[in-house]
């Protein structure tokens, strides 16, 4: 049996690579930076044992997410506006979070362009694939709109703030919405590496058994396929529960002495539930996505977004400990659907194999010509 190493895609394994080796050079740069400021202001700006496990634990970290790399740019700006510069804190803060999720987008966005080596520059043809793909397109952003559909609508009560006469938000709703996400947000690595260990062969399995296999074969490998994705999701609420759980009694235990008011912690736990279901909901549009059921996938987007917002609107009048509702409302809404739908696929499986697809691509154009060989020419026409 191969290990796991040796299931990671090589692009994985090349990207990791060269993240770690740009990681390296930035972890030097900030060293050499840190110095020369240490040079120039010795009392205020340090540069001791601390500095360097800083730099070898952030550079560690980075690694492993592009986001955390940029948080801790805008934090490391931040703290030098702030107490080497004597800049105001509200603008040194927002200034620097502009410029490290800048600097996590330029980073994602250099990881993408590394995949592809040529480039075409024909963009106005990507706009064509949004008529054909338009489901997809609406899918995403109804699921993403209902992330943080909930938060918009929490930032028109009496829990708003206005920061610089510009940025509103709800602290105590926010935190909360933060904490519930992080809570659960190990879900998405353990589907992920999952499904890309097991269903994902399973998967293949079916497919092969469809292009040269026996109706036999290919009946086994799809009966094999959906047993393994209702184990894949059966043990993600199983893993995903006991992790909650336990960061859940984490959270009540240590927080309220870290300063989060009783407000914040009121409304977190329905947002955890929320977010726990909801993480469920993404692994069946992932599902859902295999089987090329956009339409299932964007019933499931449109009803998971609207119940969100409708539930919101009902949540937001309730006691505080009911905030976060409309989330679970919205979540169990979409999963629902989801589950139902995936039912359907597999119940409609093979028509939608054998009896949907297409031989010959129609598209507009020219007629071909009829002629197939011309005799002087000696060829074919």
């Amino acid at each position: 049996m191969s290990n796991f190493g040796d299931k990671v895609q090589p692009a994985v394994k090349k990207e990791t690579k060269n993240v770690a080796i740009y990681t390296v050079v930035g972890v030097v740069v900030m060293w050499v930076g840190f110095l020369i400021l240490h040079l120039i202001w010795p009392e205020k700006i340090p540069f001791d044992y601390r500095v360097i496990l800083g730099g070898i634990g952030g550079g560690a970290v980075a690694v492993l997410n592009f986001f955390l790399m940029g948080m801790a740019a805008a934090f490391g700006l931040a703290w030098l506006l702030v107490k080497v510069f004597h800049r105001d804190i509200i603008y040194s803060m927002l200034l620097s979070l502009t410029i490290g999720f800048f600097l996590t987008a330029a980073i994602s966005a250099a990881t993408i362009k590394s995949y592809f080596k040529r480039n075409s520059r024909q963009y106005r043809k990507v706009l064509h694939y949004f008529k054909i793909y338009w489901h997809l397109i609406a899918t995403n952003l109804l699921y993403t709109l209902g992330l943080y559909i909930h938060n918009f609508i929490f930032w028109t009560t009496d829990l708003k703030m206005t920061v610089a006469h510009t940025f509103v938000y709800a602290p105590a709703y926010d935190m909360a919405t933060c904490l519930a996400m992080f809570t659960n947000l190990s879900s998405t690595i353990i589907f992920i590496s999952r499904v890309e260990m097991h269903f994902h062969e399973r998967y293949k399995a079916y497919s092969e058994a469809v292009i040269g296999g026996r109706w036999e074969d290919i009946n086994n490998a799809k009966n094999r396929m959906f047993r393994q994705l209702a184990s894949e999701l059966m043990n993600l609420v199983r893993i995903q529960f006991i992790v909650s759980v336990v960061l859940y009694l984490l959270c009540v235990i240590f927080l309220p002495g870290m300063g989060f008011s009783g407000l914040v912690m009121q409304i977190y736990p329905c947002l955890a539930a929320g977010y726990f279901i909801l993480f469920l909901l993404y692994a069946e549009l992932i599902f859902l996505y295999y089987f090329n059921d956009m339409t299932g996938a964007l019933l499931t987007a449109v009803c998971f977004c609207l119940g969100t917002f409708f539930g919101t609107l009902f949540s937001k009048q309730l006691p505080d400990i009911w905030y976060g509702a409309g989330l679970v409302m919205g979540s169990f809404f979409g999963f629902t659907v989801g589950y139902f739908r995936l039912r359907w696929v597999e119940r409609h499986m093979d028509v939608h194999i054998f009896c949907q697809g297409e031989l010959f691509k129609i598209k507009r154009g020219r007629k071909p010509s009829a002629k197939s060989y011309d005799r002087k020419e000696g060829i074919k026409a």
